[in-house]
């Protein structure tokens, strides 16, 4: 019984980090130096903050994949602003890509909402739209290196020697939890997830409520995306975040949170944003192909779906 206190779905991801850093470790005796180690973290950090806004759009039971779409336009959006009207610009490039993250997102959830169309096709067929947006007003070449105070604040550390992007990832995080377990929204997006009928009788407002949490969602992709380009140094909105809406919901799966919604862990997120993160080291660490990082992705997810669905019916026959 302790054991089984103990050892939850939402922190049995730390037994998996756990291993594969001491498989790291025997390879490479240097894997836990702190440059090392500050590195990946600071790698796991725009992965962490969008990983944050997915587990409170799949605990409503929705999906978004429109994540790496905001993600690469908020990008594009930042250094129009910084190219046509200056360096000065910044912090209205900053607030104009954060707006279009919320905008982007209220608008998912508006459709998924009040027209009834599944997450899933609202948000991939928005993920379309934007690549395509992009594409004939940005076009395909990179915009350049963005500004120097922005790559000095995110690769910069106000902390030790703590990158400011890890700091960031950390405030979010601290912020998401605060946010699913101590205000009454938190509560809201869970018993959504739950039961949808039963919300709207308990007076949850389920239509406002969705559509926040995919606003919510689409400041943290922005963000993510601002954040990508300052500590890569390079804003190149074609390829920057791709692939990072299945990246987030691995992560999340990996922590524990269901994808039918109900409830959700940032402590078990954190966890996954972290494998996730150390999945692709290990794979570039061992020599293998970079594109072997996929198999391993989809190996885990296959695992740990399979293994919640396992002992979530184990606990129903309980």
């Amino acid at each position: 019984m302790r054991t089984r206190r103990l050892i939850t779905q939402y922190n049995s991801v730390y037994l998996v980090l756990f291993v594969i850093c001491v498989a790291a470790f025997i390879n490479n005796r240097s894997f836990f130096a702190f440059v090392n180690v500050n590195t990946m973290l600071r790698q796991a950090s725009s992965l962490g903050v969008v990983t944050m806004g997915t587990i409170f759009v799949i605990a409503t039971g929705c999906v978004d994949l429109s994540v790496a779409a905001i993600l690469q336009m908020s990008i594009g959006i930042f250094m129009v602003f910084v190219k046509r009207l200056g360096q000065g610009a910044l912090p209205y490039g900053l607030l104009a890509s954060l707006a279009f993250g919320a905008a982007i997102g209220a608008v998912n959830g508006i459709i998924v909402t009040r027209y009834r169309v599944q997450s899933f096709l609202a948000t991939l067929f928005t993920a379309a739209i934007l690549g395509g947006v992009m594409r004939l007003s940005m076009g395909v070449t990179p915009m350049g290196v963005p500004p120097a105070a922005l790559v000095n604040a995110i690769k910069g550390s106000l902390i030790g020697e703590m990158s400011n992007s890890v700091l960031i990832f950390i405030v979010v995080a601290v912020a998401a939890h605060v946010l699913l377990r101590r205000t009454v929204w938190g509560r809201k997006v869970e018993l959504i997830g739950l039961n949808q009928t039963a919300a709207h009788f308990a007076g949850v407002d389920v239509e406002r409520t969705i559509t926040v949490t995919f606003a919510f969602n689409g400041v943290l992709a922005a963000a993510a995306g601002i954040m990508s380009a300052g500590y890569i140094g390079f804003a190149d909105q074609m390829t920057l975040g791709s692939g990072m809406e299945m990246d987030a919901l691995v992560a999340a799966v990996l922590g524990g949170n269901f994808l039918g919604g109900g409830k959700a862990s940032v402590v078990g997120a954190v966890g996954g944003a972290l494998a996730i993160t150390l999945i692709i080291n290990i794979v570039i660490l061992f020599g293998f192909d970079i594109r072997f990082q996929y198999v391993v992705k989809g190996v885990l997810l296959l695992s740990v779906t399979y293994a919640a669905v396992f002992f979530d019916r184990r606990r129903g026959r309980a």
